[in-house]
């Protein structure tokens, strides 16, 4: 069998082929890098910390991404007016450098993500939208800046809110106003409207909240994205302005809450099993509670079971969607968020001779709202963002 000849010219073209692959071979992976992190402009927090977890994206890649947009889209909106970069970016690097140390921080380790203008950062202006506050820098966070902290987050900036988070829109004489970033001519709510733009924008993963009259759940309404209203004193509001700065809150100022929003359910029940949890001396450490037993659920016709979510699986057991107390209908509160109420069973209920007489346990039925104007929450996570930025 005869041995095919290799000439001189065969031979150098196959070392400058060889060459060329291996040279593409090392810039290959910075390119999908930059790939992988801009497949995720519009994920849920909990898919980003998941890629940041495997391996397919950095913390540093994916806030250097955040920070690029923001430079990029934040102008027309102004959702995001105190950007700590530097600080940002320093730790990303230490949330890389843990990580390959095969160490976790929690939740969202390495995921960025933006605070409302009401709650205290230490190192970064925080002003409640007031001019008597323009130069407050606090030292201490607030508390639930420093549970995202604890669970690993990565804080890009401060969002836009009304004085002292008071209106239905995000104007402020100290940064002006807010946008919508699916209409840049509309408001995208208040009086946390910076922070549900900038989700809607793809600039943040998360943005933790407050709401006393709405503040949550119209500004999710009106971009389109999620927002939740905890019970009072579920997450505590230690660092909150209002009130004044180094005040503890105290009646009737207890009545506003905090809560998270974001682009998904799931990153609102991440978040709050982050949040929730009484103060203390240990206000750093994720606070790890439990959800109620029997969780809300989608009723109507052939009616939803309670499940975690994403959960498509039905009953026929619960024939109603409406709250029923002894027999009676009446209906849900709507809010944007999902408005839950607490009744008694039916009368069709069944009670043992042994706990006759006793009072039973409150079922929880909810009934989720239908939203208008902005794209509806729950269709699916976006694979562009909003035309009018583009």
């Amino acid at each position: 069998m005869s041995t095919p000849r290799l000439d001189r010219r065969t031979f150098l073209r196959a070392g400058l082929a060889a060459g060329v692959v291996c040279a593409g071979a090392g810039a290959r992976p910075a390119r999908m890098a930059r790939a992988a992190a801009g497949d995720l402009d519009f994920a849920s927090a909990l898919e980003a910390a998941g890629a940041i977890q495997a391996g397919r994206v950095s913390s540093v890649e994916l806030t250097t991404r955040m920070l690029d947009r923001i430079a990029r889209l934040n102008p027309k909106l102004n959702a995001i007016v105190a950007l700590g970069a530097d600080g940002a970016l320093a730790r990303a690097r230490a949330a890389d450098e843990a990580r390959a140390r095969r160490e976790s921080w929690g939740r969202f380790h390495g995921v960025p993500i933006t605070i409302k203008d009401t709650f205290e950062v230490a190192g970064l202006t925080t002003t409640a939208g007031a001019p008597s506050l323009r130069t407050h820098v606090p030292t201490r966070d607030a508390a639930v800046v420093a549970r995202l902290k604890g669970a690993g987050a990565v804080v890009l900036g401060k969002t836009n809110v009304p004085i002292f988070a008071s209106d239905w829109q995000s104007y402020n004489a100290v940064y002006g106003q807010t946008n919508n970033p699916w209409d840049v001519a509309r408001t995208p709510g208040g009086s946390t409207g910076g922070g549900a733009a900038a989700l809607a924008a793809g600039l943040s993963y998360l943005e933790p909240g407050s709401d006393l009259a709405g503040s949550i759940r119209i500004p999710a309404h009106f971009c389109g994205i999620y927002g939740h209203k905890p019970t009072l004193d579920v997450v505590p509001m230690r660092g909150h302005i209002p009130p004044p700065p180094g005040i503890a809150a105290t009646p009737p100022s207890t009545l506003p809450v905090a809560g998270p929003l974001a682009r998904s359910a799931a990153d609102l029940l991440a978040a709050l099993e982050v949040l929730g949890g009484p103060e203390g001396d240990d206000a750093t450490r994720p606070r790890r509670w439990r959800r109620p037993s029997r969780p809300c659920g989608r009723r109507g016709r052939g009616s939803r079971k309670a499940g975690p979510p994403g959960s498509t699986s039905r009953s026929s057991t619960t024939p109603t969607s409406r709250c029923s107390t002894r027999g009676s209908r009446r209906p849900c509160a709507k809010t944007s968020s999902r408005a839950c109420a607490s009744s008694r069973p039916t009368r069709t209920a069944r009670i043992s001779p042994a706990t006759r007489g006793r009072s039973p346990p409150p079922t929880r039925i909810c009934r989720p709202s239908r939203r208008a104007g902005a794209p509806r929450a729950g269709s699916g996570r976006p694979t562009s963002g909003p035309t009018t930025l583009s």
